[in-house]
């Protein structure tokens, strides 16, 4: 229905809600106008339109400065929603805000990234980045463990419940549930992953964050007897590659460098013998600082022993073919490593204890040296770690015959060749 103005001079109430003079068809009337809050509406005489205004006016009274947006449909939805939240006890506004989070939460979760897009983002992250290969394998295989179990959801659908459930249930082996130290490395790289994507956007807060990392109690530290290093060292000394396998055996035992990074990342290069130490560069150390390894007598003496020394990495310039050779070796010296034999291991066969080399040549350096703070320096620990990891005592005795470890025949005078060397 068209309307008109009359002419007049303006609205016959200013404030809200305003009343205005009009004329429809010839007819004039006073119209309210309570908008936003309600529609407008018509009377005939100017008493009535203000009995009108003055009720929505006072609905703004009871419902606050936000009443006017409320009307008497909503109003009357409001006191059914005070009743459902009296007997809990909870406020109106409370729960609204509460619905309004959880509307934005599942906003985010239909919308959220496909968690096997995000697991390869998050490798991807580390590529080109001042990270040593043993963490960019460690970080890939991870993602590759994570992306079984949970590439086909969205990360939205990745919650507490189930990564706790996943970790608790994870089978190192078909039946074979998973170390404690296992499942809580898991639940710490998650963790990781999960922190990479809360930074990236793709979901607003990390499932696991807050959630405390149970961690079995600290195993005692495993190292090697002087008789089982003898036989390690025996048998690099005797492998068909020699060359790559000796010298890796030697730094590890006898100068304590960390196997997977720092010992695989050495080169010839690194190896100073006129200054007697070995350089770890800050691009292969844990730490991402550099230091300098004295090396020890018995140490020199080894790799002295590699008369062919080619330029580049210690381990030779294909890594497959050095794992192959060192799990020969480790099996040779009586551990079981690799594949199962036809026949099943020996019966003296042993599991070969992790990180023991580095262990053992703490250990007995200690025992010789007495100085927690030169082996931590040595070591590229803190003294706090030199402490808490190396408190087994080793007898003087025992440790002399471990620094006596030589090779039977010394290089004499013989010249060292450097093959590709000028």
């Amino acid at each position: 229905m068209r309307k008109r103005k009359t002419d007049d001079t303006g609205p016959l109430r200013e404030e809200w809600p305003r009343i205005r003079a009009v004329t429809v068809k010839g007819v004039d009337y006073y119209q309210v106008d309570g908008r936003p809050a309600f529609k407008r509406k018509a009377f005939t005489t100017l008493d009535a339109a203000r009995k009108q205004a003055d009720k929505w006016e006072n609905s703004r009274t009871r419902y606050g400065t936000a009443g006017r947006y409320i009307s008497e449909r909503d109003a009357s939805r409001v006191a059914q929603a005070f009743d459902l939240l009296q007997p809990h006890g909870a406020d109106i506004v409370d729960a609204a805000r509460h619905y309004a989070a959880h509307l934005e939460a599942e906003k985010l979760r239909s919308s959220s990234k496909p968690t096997a897009d995000a697991l390869k983002e998050w490798v991807a992250s580390y590529d080109g980045k001042d990270r040593d290969e043993n963490t960019k394998r460690e970080v890939a295989s991870k993602a590759g463990i994570f992306a079984r179990a949970f590439g086909q959801l969205k990360l939205g659908d990745v919650n507490a419940d189930k990564l706790i459930a996943w970790i608790e249930a994870y089978e190192a082996e078909p039946g074979k549930l998973a170390s404690p130290q296992t499942r809580a490395n898991l639940r710490t790289k998650l963790s990781q992953f999960l922190n990479f994507s809360k930074l990236k956007g793709w979901i607003e807060n990390n499932p696991l964050e807050g959630l405390k990392i149970e961690r079995p109690p600290r195993a005692a530290v495993s190292i090697f007897d002087v008789k089982q290093v003898a036989r390690i060292i025996e048998a690099a000394d005797k492998s068909a590659s020699r060359e790559i396998v000796l010298p890796y055996a030697a730094v590890c035992l006898f100068a304590g460098l960390r196997p997977n990074s720092e010992a695989e990342a050495l080169r010839w290069q690194d190896i100073n013998f006129s200054t007697g130490d070995i350089h770890v560069r800050a691009e292969t150390s844990k730490t991402r600082e550099e230091r300098f390894v004295p090396m020890e007598g018995n140490l020199i003496a080894w790799l002295e022993s590699c008369l062919v020394r080619t330029p580049g990495a210690i381990i030779g310039k294909s890594y497959m073919r050095f794992r192959d050779a060192w799990e020969e070796v480790k099996r040779t010296a009586g551990y079981k490593v690799g594949t199962v034999p036809e026949k099943g291991w020996p019966a003296l066969a042993q599991d070969w204890p992790a990180d023991a080399m580095r262990h053992t040549y703490a250990s007995m350096w200690l025992a010789t040296h007495k100085s927690r703070a030169e082996l931590a320096e040595r070591m590229g620990n803190s003294e706090t770690t030199i402490k808490s990891h190396y408190r087994r005592a080793i007898r003087e005795d025992v440790a002399k015959a471990f620094w006596a470890i030589m090779p039977k025949a010394k290089t004499g005078g013989k010249i060292i060749r450097l093959e590709g060397a000028a």
